[in-house]
């Protein structure tokens, strides 16, 4: 097999051990009979056009390693996209070179998205070859991804990939919230420890009255936390241990912690050692009788393998990473990053050094990090990519549990347009649980709470709405028991209706239900207090516990909104409250910030008529009115113009707020299928969102996990139904979406 790796880093004349795991692994591939070669193309950004440049030879025959190393340096300043391209042009130069020379490889294997997986990425897609990428840096998630192109092409590397690995679990559930990627798109394969730690076995005795030598070796920046293991050295000298400490590494902060160290008294207990070979500090963990590492955070830790390939137990801050290396018989992991607590710890391995089996601490990494086993998890992988490129599997597709968020009210119409309960929402709504039962599809559903309220109110006097209050009721506990959510969808316009005993329905076609400025403080009580709580009622029988944090209101219903901020507290409705200016019939509209609130779900929406977007993960496709200045066109156009008005808008508006709402006219006569309001506008509905017309959608598809589809169910006619599951399967074939509730709230 010929392997070519990419790296985003490696080895120089400036830093001969950067990038050393990177020619380690390399090289154990070769000892496994395999081809392999090196490109590492230095990605210099338009600011470094001008400053000092690390000389790179361009070709190295590296003791039967070719290694391509060259500096590309991009020009566009604030021009990401561009200077992507720049880079994955430059780097595929390189690999036209290395070709002529070594033919074409089999497999792509980069190293870190940024910047050797970006030019893998245009590579691999190019010349139309398997690509696997493993991900080793924490800045990926903390610097590299903020700017929102950033994003984007991270993700579609690792969404492309026919492989992508992570170092530890705890870095791939990172990504995965980060990235938002099924956690199926990635594979944990640790780091490999050097062969040379397993060479030559020394045990370590301790004799107490000697000086106990703790090592730790690292690149000296503040993620190190070196300050806090200086303060663990001071406690643990204050209590009459007698300690060596070596530091091992280099870094920007050197200086500063060697003034540290001085100023604490330290200095006699404190020895620099410098930037460290690789058999140096083979010899260095071969003289100390453990290993401590203090960082704040950890993909993985490599230092910790090789301290444990030589025998030696650890110590290490829970900086995530090393979970997955320490357990009870190599080393202790700290429960904070508290001073005290890392005295703690290396105090215990010292009082109970005598009972680490340092020969069993060795041969267990070397059954779970040696070279022979991480090669062979590499190989199985290999082997794996390109038998399912034979096969023709190469996306995530096929394999991923595709799924949908959807939300719908459940909410009768006013007055006249009411029509019966059965009509409304027990048939239709009865009809759409069953269509999505066969996807395992989960839907939010906005129940009208308030006039649930006063149905319950009157079912004290009628039995029909006793009746009614009861069928409703049934419903919803069937929507919680088939995993589905309800939450209230709060109006004041029902307090002022009322019901008419002989006919059974509720007259509010003349009651005060536009009251925007004169809902009452006690009216605002009443309806989110018994909002709540005769939900609490309905579901408590079927899911006990079940917390209702979340709700819907229609701005055009509780204007102005900031009258109901103290019921929002009183009941856990958690929100940052702005003011947007639409352009639309109302002067002021409302929306919730989510950032402060990441394990809820709250969310208000103004109107039924837009197309609106949040950061690009809600896309609100629901009632949008439509304006045709023919109001023959055909139903075709109409659909064409929904669609061109709704990609502009995501476009103009995708992550940045709202896009203003369009309102819209027609004839609802002229458009026979489409179900019309009484007010001379007609709602798109599902009966547009089909298989047919869904292409134009699929940038918004491949980006959003929610989607509104529905307002009103009494809208959705049989047709709209098979519309909508044919949408529900060509949706599954097609795009992928989250499949967690709560990984799908920002």
């Amino acid at each position: 097999m010929h392997i070519l790796l990419l790296t985003s880093w490696y080895k120089s004349s400036d830093d001969p051990l950067l990038g050393s795991f990177f020619e380690e692994q390399a090289r154990a591939l070769q000892g496994e009979g395999h081809q392999v070669g090196i490109i590492f193309p230095d990605f210099q950004p338009p600011s470094a056009m001008f400053g000092y440049k690390t000389k790179l030879p361009y070709f190295v025959d590296d003791k039967g390693l070719a290694t391509y190393s060259k500096n590309i340096q991009t020009i566009f300043p604030f021009y990401r996209k561009g200077n992507y391209r720049m880079h994955g042009r430059g780097s595929e130069k390189i690999f036209k070179d290395y070709v002529k020379r070594f033919g074409m490889p089999n497999i792509i294997h980069s190293h870190s998205a940024n910047h050797g997986g970006i030019a893998a990425h245009h590579i691999a897609k190019k010349y139309n070859l398997p690509h696997i990428i493993t991900e080793h840096l924490t800045t990926i998630v903390s610097d590299s991804i903020k700017h929102p192109y950033d994003f984007k092409i991270t993700r579609e590397i690792f969404r492309s990939a026919d492989k992508s690995i992570v170092v530890s679990r705890i870095f791939k559930d990172i990504l995965v919230d980060a990235l938002r990627l099924h956690p199926d798109y990635f594979e944990v394969v640790h780091n490999m420890v050097s062969y040379l730690f397993f060479e030559s076995f020394k045990s370590k005795l301790f004799v107490p009255g000697e000086d106990f030598i703790f090592l730790t070796n690292s690149f000296l920046k503040k993620r190190k936390n070196h300050k806090l293991l200086f303060d663990a050295l001071k406690i643990l000298l204050q209590r009459k241990h007698h300690i060596k400490l070596k530091v091992g590494g280099y870094g920007p902060e050197e200086d500063d912690l060697r003034m540290y160290v001085e100023q604490q008294q330290l200095d006699k207990h404190v020895e620099f050692l410098g930037q460290l070979s690789r058999q140096q500090v083979k010899e260095q963990i071969d003289n100390c009788h453990a290993f401590v590492l203090p960082s704040i955070f950890e993909t993985f830790g490599i230092v910790l393998i090789e301290s444990l390939a030589s025998g030696r137990p650890v110590v290490s801050t829970d900086s995530k990473g090393p979970r997955d290396i320490i357990n009870d018989s190599n080393g202790i992991i700290t429960t904070s990053f508290d001073a005290a607590d890392l005295a703690d710890a290396m105090e215990l391995v010292m009082l109970n050094y005598s009972s680490y089996d340092q020969k069993k601490i060795s041969d267990d990494c070397r059954i779970n990090f040696s070279e022979k086993s991480i090669t062979a998890k590499l190989i199985r992988i290999y082997e794996e990519v390109l038998d399912n490129r034979k096969k023709g599997n190469r996306a995530f597709h096929e394999k991923e549990k595709k799924d949908l968020l959807l939300t719908f009210d459940y909410e009768l119409f006013l007055g006249k347009r009411s029509g019966s309960i059965e009509d409304c929402m027990l048939n239709t709504t009865g009809i759409i649980l069953k269509a999505l039962r066969p996807y395992r599809v989960k839907a939010i559903f906005f129940v009208d709470t308030t006039y649930l309220i006063r149905l319950k109110e009157q079912a004290l006097k009628s039995e029909a709405c006793r009746n009614d209050y009861k069928a409703i009721a049934t419903q919803i506990q069937q929507m919680i028991s088939e995993g589905h959510y309800v939450y209230p969808h709060i109006h004041p316009h029902w307090l002022d209706a009322v019901y008419n005993e002989q006919t059974n329905q509720w007259d509010a076609e003349n009651a005060k239900h536009y009251r925007f400025h004169n809902i009452s403080e006690t009216e605002r009580a009443y309806i989110f207090d018994n909002s709540v709580q005769v939900l609490k009622e309905i579901i408590e029988p079927v899911q006990p516990g079940y917390v209702i944090d979340s709700f819907r209101a229609g701005g055009w219903s509780v204007q102005p909104f900031s009258d109901f901020k103290p019921h929002f507290i009183k009941h856990d409705f958690k929100y940052e409250f702005s003011v947007l200016d639409r352009a639309y019939q109302f002067t002021e509209a409302q929306y919730f910030d989510f950032s402060n609130r990441p394990d809820k779900l709250i969310y208000h929406f103004d109107d039924d008529v837009c197309v609106e977007s949040f950061k690009g993960r809600f896309t609100q496709f629901v009632n949008s009115t439509i304006e045709l200045d023919d109001a023959l066109q055909t139903k075709n156009r109409v659909v064409s113009k929904i669609m061109r008005l709704a990609k502009i808008e995501n476009n103009k508006y995708n992550g940045q707020g709202q896009a203003p709402a369009r309102k819209l006219n027609i004839n609802p006569k002229s458009e026979k299928g489409f179900p019309a309001s009484g007010s001379g506008h007609f709602y798109l509905s599902i009966d547009l969102m089909t298989a047919t017309y869904l292409p134009a959608y699929k940038n918004f598809f491949k980006q959003n996990y929610y989607m509104h589809f529905v307002s009103h169910p009494k809208m959705i006619k049989l047709q709209s139904i098979k519309q909508f599951v044919k949408f529900l399967e060509f949706a599954f074939q097609n795009f992928d979406v989250e499949t967690d509730f709560k990984n799908m709230v920002p």
